[in-house]
């Protein structure tokens, strides 16, 4: 049976590259002889890396984790829970083979983003060949500059940029910004001089032995045939390494979540970096006895090295490692996808990474668009081999949240901004008159950060920004129309209205705020920023998005 459930998944998961390749499976006539053949990987699993080469750097682990978190983050997505994530299991792959793998899965995974984009967003129509053109090196090629049917000159098209008295909207010349933007998808600036690219792996990590993994749900293709279905967590008994397992796996395993596999490769990390385990146990019931204790706290595991190997590891991972490790599941990651990004944000720190996509919303009526992107991009890779790593822009939402923090990380480190702009996000722009006794509006303050940083771009001043793309998000329609559940017509839904009545002043404390957060910062821009008003700034938004 384990046989056959590591048979299952592995024949589901052929385009995920972190996960050791399934060839083929089967049983003799009479049932006495069960077989799996898999992938011969040319690598070495960490456990026996760490005994020959020592502990790793903050920076390789991760490199590691992030491939981890794509593995997973596949199972996790199908409902299965792996629950044996350790050193042994994971395999560090040569070079040679790891570009072949990426050479041989392009069109795969070409034609399956194309699918998931087209059956979970559903809201726009791509022309052209996008699968052929996903499978390149990537939209900013110039022999991909003509995206549709259309062979109009992209950067003479109107765009909207203000509100005429009867409500129809008018046309003028595109930005600076804009003129950037299209050129970029047009060609021409594949990649600015000086620009940082979203780095290669040079080394890959990929998850091996399913043999433990266990449904949330059935995920069977006959439910009638038990030898094509995974034992679910309501069958379950403790399976997996002691070592490596989470409190609940000895409390109450029938409990283990998505969650618990955080906790593993929290621990397998603490592990290969530190040299030592979070806890040292030997058994099932030393590791009941210890992990499961509430009461015994995870150690930090800068606590646990030497004095010159805490000095190379950061407070941000330090605190990743320590969030993966809560004992109590609710204080826990909840996904792979947030350990992904907090990790990932420690490369940033440090200068060694920049994010790819930096998505930011308001209101709940573009929360779901938001995290449906998130969900579909974050921590996947492009056919040419690019990581693609998304932040979030969700802290700033949160009462008592540094404003300055997020914008600092992730949006001054970000190749693309996507804000999403809806009804519920430019209403309260309303509430700025332009003057002194205006409330700073956050929102506000990032879209003046991204469009300084484009226009600075376009001026050829070095910026990590390379492109804006907003995406408008309309109401929903109501449960019945014609055209449930699809968004409406953000145009129609009373927009113009509200863009006709901003401020033609700038707000005070807002522009002061991003000019002071720019000037701190070194970046210049500061008093364009102080100069642009708030009509303008949405009026910019528009242009560019047309």
């Amino acid at each position: 049976r384990r046989l056959d459930r590591e048979s299952l998944l592995l024949s589901q998961l052929m385009q995920q590259k972190f996960i050791v390749t399934y060839v083929e499976s089967g049983r003799s006539d009479d049932l006495q002889v069960y077989w799996c053949v898999m992938e011969l990987i040319e690598g070495h699993p960490m456990d026996e890396v760490l005994r020959l080469e020592g502990t790793m750097s903050e920076a390789t682990s991760i490199k590691m984790s992030l491939d981890m978190c794509s593995a997973l983050k596949s199972l996790h997505e199908m409902g299965v829970i792996h629950r044996d994530v350790k050193p042994a299991n994971i395999m560090r792959v040569e070079d040679s083979q790891q570009r072949e793998a990426l050479s041989s899965c392009e069109g795969i995974v070409a034609n399956s983003n194309v699918r998931a984009l087209q059956t979970q967003v559903g809201m726009t129509t791509l022309t052209g060949d996008m699968s052929k053109i996903l499978s390149k090196k990537g939209i900013f090629a110039s022999q991909y500059e003509d995206l549709s049917d259309s062979k109009s000159d992209r950067r003479e098209t109107p765009v909207p940029v203000d509100e005429s008295v009867d409500g129809a909207i008018t046309f003028a010349k595109p930005s600076a910004v804009q003129s950037m933007v299209t050129s970029a998808f047009r060609g021409g600036r594949g990649r600015r001089a000086g620009a940082a690219a979203v780095p290669k792996a040079e080394v890959a990590y990929k998850l091996i032995d399913l043999g433990t993994a266990v449904a949330l749900t059935d995920v069977g293709e006959d439910e009638n045939d038990s030898h094509a279905s995974l034992m679910t967590v309501t069958q379950l008994e403790f399976a997996g390494t002691p070592a490596y397992s989470p409190p609940e796996s000895f409390i109450d395993a029938k409990t283990v979540s998505f969650c618990s596999d955080v906790w593993s490769l929290a621990a397998s990390i603490f592990h290969l970096v530190a040299g030592r385990l979070p806890f040292e146990v030997s058994s099932v019931a030393a590791a009941a006895s210890i992990i499961a204790d509430m009461s015994k706290h995870t150690p930090d595991i800068r606590d646990c090295v030497s004095e010159e190997k805490r000095a190379t590891i950061s407070q941000a991972f330090a605190q990743v490692i320590a969030r993966g490790l809560e004992k109590d599941m609710s204080k826990r990651y909840q996904t792979v996808d947030d350990m992904a990004s907090d990790l990932y944000g420690c490369l940033v720190s440090r200068g060694e990474g920049v994010y790819t996509a930096f998505i930011s919303y308001r209101v709940s009526s573009e929360k779901f668009h938001a995290h449906l992107l998130y969900q579909l991009l974050n921590n996947t890779v492009t056919p040419a081999g690019n990581r693609v790593i998304v932040y979030l822009d969700a802290k700033r939402l949160v009462k008592g949240e540094d404003w300055e923090q997020g914008f600092a990380l992730g949006l001054l480190n970000s190749l693309v901004v996507v804000p999403l702009v809806s009804k519920g996000m430019l209403e309260p722009l309303l509430e700025l008159q332009g003057t002194d006794s205006d409330r700073q509006d956050n929102v506000l303050k990032e879209l003046i950060i991204m469009q300084t940083l484009m226009e600075e771009a376009s001026e050829g001043r070095g910026t990590t920004l390379r492109s804006l793309f907003p995406i408008l998000v309309g109401a929903p329609y109501d449960e019945g129309h014609a055209s449930y559940p699809y968004t409406g017509n953000l145009f129609a839904q009373g927009s113009p209205a509200i863009v006709k009545h901003l401020s033609r002043l700038a707000s005070p404390p807002t522009a002061a705020a991003v000019a002071n957060f720019l000037e701190s910062r070194g970046l210049p821009g500061g008093e364009e920023a102080r100069a642009r008003s708030v009509a303008q700034v949405v009026q910019e938004l528009f242009s560019v998005q047309a």
